[in-house]
C-alpha cells in the first residue's frame, strides 16, 4: 500500500495474494472449457497481467480445435481465443531477450489463421515467435515447420542449420536440412551435412529424383 501510495498507480495493476493462487490452481486445471471459464470470471482482476491473457487465449484454443463441441462453438472460441492474444499483444512489454510465453503466443495465433488469406499477419507473428524464442529449440522447432509451410525455405534452413551443429533432434532436422539442400541443388553443403551428422541422419540424394522435395 505505501508503495501504491508513494507512485500513485491505478489500483488494476495491484494483484492480491489470493488472486494470484487462483489465478495459479485454474491453470492446472485440466478440464479446458472449465479452465477457460474459471479465467473468464477473474479476468477483471487480470487487465494489466499479459500472461494471464495467453493462458485464456490458449484455454479457447483448445476448445476451438476439439471437434467435439461442433462448429458453432468452436468457431466462437476461435474468436475468443484471437481476442485473448490481442489483448495480450497490447499490454506485453517485451523487455526479455527470450519470453517463452510471447512466441507460445504468437504461434498459436498462427494456429488460428488462415495460411493464403492471413500470410502478412503470419510472417509477423512468426518473426516475433522465432526472435523472442532465442535459443529455446522447441518453439523453434515449430517455427520451422511454419516458415516451410509458408515455402519460406530460406528461414527454415538457417534454423536447421543451427539444429544440425547443436545436434538437436538429427534423426528429423537433418532430414529435413538435407531436402531443403536437394531442393535447391546445393550438392556441395549437403555431402558436408551428411559427413557431420552421419548418413543414417539426411535422406538420401539421388539423381532420378527419388528424395520428396520440400513443397
Amino acid at each position: 500500500w505505501r508503495f501504491a501510495e508513494k507512485f500513485d498507480y491505478d489500483d488494476v495493476l495491484r494483484l492480491t495474494d489470493k488472486q494470484i493462487k487462483q489465478y495459479n490452481e485454474i491453470l492446472i486445471d485440466e478440464d479446458h472449457r472449465r479452465r477457460f471459464e474459471r479465467l473468464e470470471s477473474i479476468s477483471q482482476y487480470f487487465l494489466a497481467f499479459p500472461p494471464f491473457w495467453y493462458y485464456k487465449g490458449s484455454a479457447a484454443r483448445e476448445i476451438c480445435n476439439n471437434s467435439s463441441y461442433g462448429e458453432e462453438i468452436q468457431q466462437k472460441f476461435k474468436h475468443e481465443a484471437l481476442a485473448a492474444f490481442k489483448k495480450f499483444d497490447e499490454i506485453h512489454v517485451g523487455f526479455m531477450r527470450e519470453d517463452v510465453i510471447a512466441a507460445s503466443c504468437a504461434l498459436e495465433q498462427i494456429s488460428l489463421l488462415d495460411i493464403e488469406m492471413d500470410k502478412n499477419e503470419i510472417y509477423s507473428l512468426l518473426k516475433k515467435a522465432s526472435d523472442f524464442a532465442q535459443d529455446n529449440f522447441d518453439i523453434l522447432q515449430m517455427c520451422v515447420t511454419v516458415f516451410m509451410s509458408l515455402g519460406n525455405l530460406d528461414e527454415a534452413e538457417r534454423i536447421l542449420k543451427v539444429f544440425c551443429n547443436e545436434k538437436f533432434n538429427l534423426s528429423l532436422n537433418g532430414q529435413m536440412l538435407s531436402r531443403i539442400y536437394y531442393k535447391n541443388n546445393n550438392k556441395a553443403d549437403y555431402e558436408v551435412l551428411k559427413k557431420r551428422i552421419g548418413e543414417e541422419n539426411v535422406a538420401p540424394w539421388t539423381e532420378d529424383g527419388i528424395i520428396s522435395p520440400v513443397e
